[in-house]
Formats: C-alpha cells, sequence, structure tokens
C-alpha cells in the first residue's frame, strides 16, 4: 500500500511546483492522514499511477499532503450529481466524508495556501454527506438458496422406499423415499432510516416447491417459519412478511414481530423446536414480538423480552412470554431467565395425547394432558478464576400443571437443573469438564409436532420423544439425567486432536410407579417388567484434523456409545452399542474450488430387552462447489447408501442421493 501511496504523492507533486510560502515539514510515516489517504486509495476515491509502477520516492511535505487533498475535493466538486453513493461500486461513504472533513480541517492552512477556501470544501462535503444520507435511508439485502434433489431406494422389499414404507437413513436419522424435488426459497430484507438514529425494516420470504414432498420436507430448504408445515402453518408456495423490525442504535434496543430470528435466553431455560430438515439450522424460530436493549448504568444490563407462538399438534393453543436479563462485571457474567407456557382452554382437559406411559390423575390412569401451564426460571453464571482456568454454573427451576383448570388432574410437578462447568488449558491442551443433575419432572410441558417428522430415537440416543419436543435444549440437558461430561483439544502445526466422552446415568429408574407420575419424562429407556435397575449411557469419541498440506485437509470422526442397563430379568436387559465412524478429505486448490470425498459408516447392536438389533450402513459420498462470484455459489454432492440388516434381510436397501444446490446473495 505505501509503494502505491508513494507512487501517487510523485504523480503529483512532479506536475506541482513548490509554493515558496508553504511549510516544508515531513510529515512522519505514522501520521493519521496517511493511514486516512491510504484507506480512500484503496477504495479508490484517489487514483494511482495509471501505469501502477513507482516511478520513485521522496519525501511527503505538509504542502503536497494539501494538494492531495485539494485534488480530490475539487474531484468531488467537478463530479457533483454523477458521482457515486453507497447503492454502488467504489462508494463514497460516510465514513470517507468524516474522513476528508478532518484532512481539510487539519490542512486548512495549506489548502487556503493553493486558493481554497474553507467555505467551498465545508459546502461540497456537507452536499456529499446529504446525498449519502439520503441514499442510506432505504436499502435492500437478499438471498437466494435453492436445491434439487433426486432419491432412489431398491430393495428386497418392492415397497422400500415408497411413502407408505419410506426407509430409515441411520447416518441421519431421517427417512429416504424415491422421487425428485425441487425447492427455492428467497429473502428480500427492506431497510429503511426512520430518523438519525432509528432504522427499521422488513423481511419478505417467497418459497417455492415442485415434486415428492415427502423429498423436499427432510431434504430440501428450511422454510420460513410461516409457510413451515413443521411450525403448523401452511405449507404452499407464497410470499410472506416473515419480520417488521425497529432500531434505536443509541440506547441499543430494539423490537421485531413476526419471526424471531435468534434468542439472549440460555438453552436450558429455551431453545424450541428442533429443525427437521437436514440442511438448515438446528432449530426453528419463534414467532411473535421481541423487545432487546440495553439498560445504561454502572454495570449494563442487556435484556429481551418476548411473546411467541408455540408450534404444537393438538386441539389447543400454546404461547410462551418470558424475559432474559444479562450483565458482565469486570470479572465474570450472569444471566437470569424467567418465562411461562400456557395452552388455551378450549373447554375440554386431556388434549395433548401422552408420548409414553399413561399418567395417574384423579383416581385413574389417563391418556393425555391439558390445557397445561408451566413456569420455568434460570440462573448462568461464569467466573475467570484466572486467565488460564474458567468455572460455569447454570441452574434451572420449573413448575408444571398437566391441568390447569384441575379436571383430570390436580398436580403441581416441580423439577430442577444443576450444570456445573469447568475449563481451562494447560499447555496446548484445551479441556473442560461439565458435572450435570437433570430431574424427570424438569420442563415436561408437552409440544407434539404440528406434522410428525417421525425422527427415531437412537441418533445417538434419543433425549426426547418422538415427534415431540420440549420448551429447553434436550439435545444438551437430557431429562432424568446425572453424571459427568469431558472433553479435551491438542492443537499442533498441522492439525488438532480432541477427544470427548461422558457417563450418564438414569436419576429415577423406570418403575411403573415412576413413569406413571404425572410430568415424568423418559424416552429412552422403556418400562421394567420385575426389577429396577437404572439405565446408563456411556460414550467416547475421538476427532482428528489433519492439514495434509497448503490445499488438502483431512477429517476423521469416530464414536462409540454404549446405551445399558443390567438385570437379572431378561425383559428390562438392555446392552446396545453403536459406532460411528467417518473420514473426509476436502481438496481447495483456490478460492473457487472445494471438492470433498467421504465415507461414513454406522453399526447398532445388542439388545433391547427380549428383542435384539444388528444393522450395519455404509455411506460413502462425492462433492464438489464452486464459487460463480464472490456471492454466487453452487454445488453438486452424491451419497450412496447401503444398509444390512443381518437380523431380517428383507430389510436390507441400497439407495442413492443427488444435490444440486446453488445460493446467492445481494
Amino acid at each position: 500500500m505505501m509503494r502505491v501511496f508513494l507512487a501517487l504523492l510523485f504523480l503529483l507533486s512532479s506536475a506541482i511546483p513548490p509554493s515558496p510560502t508553504a511549510p516544508l515539514d515531513e510529515i512522519p510515516e505514522t501520521h493519521w492522514a496517511k493511514s486516512a489517504i491510504e484507506d480512500l486509495l484503496r477504495k479508490g476515491i484517489l487514483k494511482g499511477a495509471e501505469d501502477g509502477r513507482v516511478h520513485g520516492e521522496r519525501p511527503l511535505t505538509r504542502y503536497q499532503m494539501g494538494m492531495i487533498i485539494y485534488r480530490v475535493l475539487k474531484e468531488l466538486e467537478a463530479k457533483g450529481e454523477s458521482a457515486q453513493v453507497p447503492s454502488q461500486t467504489n462508494l463514497v461513504t460516510k465514513q470517507d466524508i468524516e474522513a476528508l472533513t478532518l484532512l481539510a480541517k487539519e490542512y486548512t492552512r495549506e489548502l487556503q495556501a493553493i486558493g481554497l477556501r474553507t467555505s467551498d470544501w465545508e459546502e461540497t462535503l456537507a452536499r456529499y454527506e446529504a446525498r449519502i444520507q439520503e441514499a442510506e435511508r432505504v436499502r435492500t439485502q437478499g438471498a437466494f438458496r435453492m436445491v434439487a434433489i433426486n432419491q432412489s431406494v431398491r430393495g428386497p422389499d418392492p415397497t422400500a422406499g415408497t411413502s407408505g414404507n419410506p426407509v430409515l437413513d441411520f447416518s441421519t436419522g431421517r427417512l429416504l423415499v424415491t422421487g425428485t424435488a425441487l425447492e427455492g426459497i428467497g429473502w428480500l430484507r427492506v431497510l429503511g432510516r426512520v430518523a438519525a438514529t432509528v432504522e427499521g425494516g422488513a423481511d419478505l420470504a417467497a418459497v417455492g416447491q415442485v415434486g415428492v414432498s415427502a423429498v423436499s420436507s427432510y431434504w430440501g430448504v428450511t422454510r420460513p417459519y410461516f409457510t413451515n408445515a413443521f411450525t403448523g402453518l401452511q405449507e404452499n408456495n407464497t410470499l410472506t412478511v416473515e419480520r417488521l423490525w425497529v432500531s434505536h442504535s443509541p440506547t441499543k434496543t430494539g423490537l421485531s414481530v413476526g419471526t424471531i430470528p435468534s434468542l439472549a435466553f440460555k438453552g436450558h431455560v429455551l431453545k424450541g423446536e428442533p429443525n427437521p430438515v437436514v440442511s438448515g439450522p438446528t432449530y426453528l424460530p419463534f414467532a411473535g414480538m421481541d423487545l432487546v436493549g440495553t439498560l445504561a448504568g454502572k454495570i449494563p444490563i442487556t435484556y429481551e423480552g418476548l411473546v411467541a407462538r408455540l408450534a404444537q399438534g393438538s386441539p389447543y393453543s400454546a404461547r410462551v412470554g418470558g424475559a432474559y436479563f444479562s450483565a458482565s462485571f469486570p470479572k465474570g457474567a450472569m444471566g437470569l431467565g424467567l418465562i411461562q407456557a400456557s395452552n388455551g382452554d378450549t373447554g375440554a382437559s386431556g388434549q395433548v395425547p401422552l408420548p409414553s406411559q399413561n399418567w395417574t390423575g384423579m383416581g385413574t390412569t389417563r391418556t393425555g394432558a391439558g390445557p397445561q401451564q408451566e413456569t420455568l426460571w434460570g440462573l448462568d453464571w461464569n467466573y475467570p478464576l484466572n486467565p488460564r482456568l474458567r468455572l460455569r454454573a447454570e441452574y434451572g427451576a420449573s413448575l408444571y400443571l398437566p391441568d390447569r383448570a384441575k379436571r383430570i388432574y390436580d398436580d403441581q410437578v416441580s423439577g430442577s437443573l444443576f450444570r456445573f462447568g469447568l475449563s481451562g488449558d494447560v499447555a496446548k491442551i484445551r479441556w473442560g469438564l461439565d458435572l450435570l443433575s437433570i430431574d424427570p419432572t424438569y420442563d415436561p410441558f408437552l409440544l407434539p409436532y404440528p406434522v410428525p417428522p417421525n425422527i427415531p430415537i437412537l441418533f445417538p440416543y434419543s433425549t426426547y420423544y418422538v415427534n415431540y419436543y420440549q420448551l429447553h435444549d434436550s439435545l444438551e440437558y437430557p431429562s432424568n439425567r446425572k453424571g459427568f461430561r469431558l472433553n479435551a483439544a491438542y492443537p499442533f502445526s498441522k492439525g488438532q486432536v480432541q477427544i470427548a466422552g461422558e457417563l450418564l446415568s438414569q436419576k429415577r429408574s423406570s418403575t411403573a410407579a415412576n413413569l406413571s407420575q404425572p410430568g415424568t419424562v423418559e424416552p429412552l429407556f422403556p418400562l421394567l417388567a420385575a426389577s429396577d435397575p437404572l439405565g446408563r449411557i456411556e460414550s467416547v469419541g475421538l476427532m482428528w484434523t489433519q492439514f495434509l498440506s497448503n490445499t488438502m485437509t483431512m477429517r476423521t470422526d469416530l464414536y462409540r456409545y454404549r446405551i445399558a442397563r443390567d438385570s437379572g430379568i431378561a425383559a428390562d436387559q438392555i446392552g446396545l452399542m453403536q459406532t460411528n465412524g467417518q473420514i473426509r478429505l476436502e481438496w481447495k486448490p483456490d478460492e473457487l474450488w472445494h471438492a470433498f470425498l467421504g465415507y461414513q459408516q454406522i453399526w447398532y447392536e445388542g439388545s433391547l430387552g427380549v428383542g435384539a438389533l444388528e444393522v450395519r450402513q455404509t455411506v460413502p459420498s462425492l462433492g464438489l462447489r464452486y464459487a460463480l462470484t464472490p456471492n454466487t455459489g453452487a454445488e453438486v454432492m452424491v451419497r450412496w447408501h447401503d444398509f444390512e440388516n443381518r437380523l431380517l434381510s428383507t430389510q436390507n436397501w441400497t439407495g442413492t442421493q443427488s444435490f444440486v444446490r446453488l445460493e446467492t446473495r445481494f
């Protein structure tokens, strides 16, 4: 950059004889004015040598700097209305005008010596600043994403892969059917400056789908909230206004209505609905009203308040409201969250089907719950003990009414969650240890999916019931579990090695007396027949990344899970092993191309009470991405499946998946 800068100075200064009255003081290399000029050079507002070569080097004087600024100001004045503003490339921004103003003030005496009056340059820059503010008043941003999918399934059973008999991809836990689909989504964001410190905007989305919907339901794009079947809303091809929002920058306050894209709430308090679509966010958003901001003070407090609709598939409506507050201290931070969820009362009780064991209510067994109500609050705290050791703690408590109308239940069910974490680094090893304890009655509010995704429970193991979800993050905080998790990572010059492990057990066993208590959550270990052991989950994982060269990377993962329940009663005995290994080679020769080759193999074997399981699936894959432009990319990927059930060969199948994806932003 300095060579270009000096070349520019040579061109300008060689054509200008030094003024006998101009100051000839040299400017230090570290002077802020040089950085400002270099920024203008980089933006193209200043032009260097036409042939791009350096013609010489000479000391820079204040007079020469004043001459450079004079040339810029005169060029802007000459361009007039044809000058570029922030909707174009090489744009002149508000920050550029501010930089030029500072430069002109710093070199006022030099500009006056050249013959430029202060009022002239002030008028020129004020005119540009007004035009920039007008150009920034309304702006647009957008994105488009499209995916085409072709799937083919074959097996001994001629109905395998049909909509009535889909097969299960054990590598993702999603269903596969034979068919083709094309699905696309377009986003448009319109932003406007309402006042000097107030901005607003609207997010619009348009979706379209043709082909077999059972294919795109799991493998297409994640649809917007208001056209997503898994949120219980229409799924036809349509245009929707997804979100309206306004923000006030001095107070960092924002209000949005519609889709709530992200939450400040911690996961042990509120997380939401897991996304059944493979290629998309892990969780679907909420929709409602959301207010965020900062309360000024000696210790600033950030806050979020929301009222949102809950997606659920029962005759009741469901909603959640709450607030989250957090504060950062010189050492550490703390947060407090509080929510309440409830069903609307339709006049009848018990219309939310129980996902598993019946509950005992008012003297008899019940098969449903509702209208429900739950209040949940949680604390989170982290504190650095020293620069290399950090402490973290989370606590949550819930109070659940399975029937707030008290027609079939009169229970008030309480539960708690606690997680204590310690993390740090020793030499180059980063490590973390978590201890957790979560009651079986923590956050039992039942939320069935509006459209059942039918994702099975063993991936890698169930943390909640099939076709239901919890308010909090059940993947990270599974109910009725206690134990610890451990992880460590060792980075080296050519890659990184990570290990992870966990040892969890039930807090309460799966006896009939325990499972029939209202509000009890136990999705993995089934009802015991005649014994009383606790189930266990043991896992260990190894992740290895190796940079083979500047363009080639290898990633290898190996996980092993054991789900066990020891009993002398055969019906209560569980010993299931899952091994999941994969290797992936990535080749990226430049910024345009990215190729990858993968291979994954999954084994399940063992006993589930009186039954047994022994299956294997292999999934080779091949893909290629290409950046058409800096904002546009295309991808082609193929996956081959080979599934073998060694105890029931009629369930064997093979299949292929082909994907073509296109994405652009503007």
